[in-house]
């Protein structure tokens, strides 16, 4: 089966429109299969209120829609926050008489500036994404987790996309960070069995040898070796223009890693600061080791900004 994840930004209402809706969080999950395509819509349902809501949705999409009706400091931080998970796939839906050529000068250098503008027709969009050709992230299988819980009879399942490889049933793998063994004991794809599940499905896997009570949100299954943990990260930071402050030694912030959300202190700065708009190298520790790929996207947010709450990325 093909399948694909898509964010919905901007319109509370079109998710269900699109598709049937399934597991509700701080997230939100609307299912659409046709024939052999699994398309899963996914909206930050806490969204302006908790920015994490947004990394969550950003960090799981593989395309997104971005829905503008106002130009106002939400959409800024959307569009930064797009840029910063570098979304290149999707598409810009206008309401309120706005026109395109009042938005382009907000995405012009950034990944969603490409983003073709079209109608608000939940149809002709469904017809868009079950008809796009994903391009496959081969290698070894990848499966960030978003949702855990025990099924009576069947164990612990766990909720996540395919974003690497293919996962197969019987499959040995790792849980990182907390480096635990398990077996894939059965794989589901939009409530079909199935043997294996590759790159872009969105997937529930019975798993063996271990209690849903044991994983985080973020945590990562992959074959043993093929990942690794670290407290600490070093890149060079873009800090966003927007984000009205300096980064320095010692401040807390909340660091974006697939699907994990987890404090850290700035350890070291190359050059002492930062300042918005700028580049340069730092050090980040956490209390708990993370799990990490290579290369990996980091996004590192200020929940209680008064500005953008998105502070800047990079790349490990």
């Amino acid at each position: 089966m093909k399948g694909m994840t898509v964010a919905i930004i901007g319109d509370a209402k079109l998710g269900s429109e699109l598709g049937k809706k399934g597991t509700t969080s701080d997230v939100t999950f609307y299912n659409l299969k046709r024939g052999e395509v699994g398309i899963t819509y996914i909206e930050p349902s806490r969204y302006p209120e908790k920015i994490q809501s947004l990394a969550i949705a950003l960090g799981m999409a593989d395309a997104a829609v971005l829905v503008i009706d106002k130009k106002d400091k939400i959409l800024g931080e959307c569009i930064v926050a797009l840029d910063a998970f570098e979304i290149k796939r999707g598409y810009i839906i206008l309401q309120n008489y706005i026109q395109a050529e009042e938005i382009k000068p907000f995405i012009s250098g950034t990944s969603i500036q490409n983003f073709e503008f079209v109608e608000r027709d939940p149809n002709k969009l469904n017809d868009i994404f079950v008809d796009y050709n994903l391009p496959p992230i081969e290698g070894n299988v990848k499966v960030p987790v978003d949702h855990f819980f025990n099924v009576k009879g069947v164990g612990t399942v766990i909720l996540g996309c395919v974003k690497r490889g293919v996962v197969k049933q019987h499959d040995n793998l790792e849980v990182l960070p907390i480096g635990k063994k398990t077996t894939v004991r059965s794989i589901q794809v939009h409530d079909k069995d199935v043997t294996e599940a590759s790159f872009g499905n969105r997937v529930g896997l019975a798993l063996k040898n271990i209690d849903a009570s044991e994983f985080e949100r973020g945590y990562v299954l992959a074959p043993e070796g093929t990942l690794k943990t670290s407290k600490e990260i070093e890149f060079n930071l873009n800090v966003s223009k927007f984000w009205k402050s300096t980064l320095q030694k010692d401040m807390v912030v909340h660091v974006v890693v697939g699907l994990q959300i987890k404090p850290a202190r700035v350890e070291s700065i190359e050059g002492g600061t930062i300042a918005a708009g700028k580049v340069g190298k730092v050090k980040l520790t956490f209390e708990q080791p993370i799990a990490l790929d290579s290369p990996e996207r980091i996004v590192l947010l200020d929940l209680y900004s008064k500005s953008s709450r998105v502070l800047g990325y990079g790349t490990l």
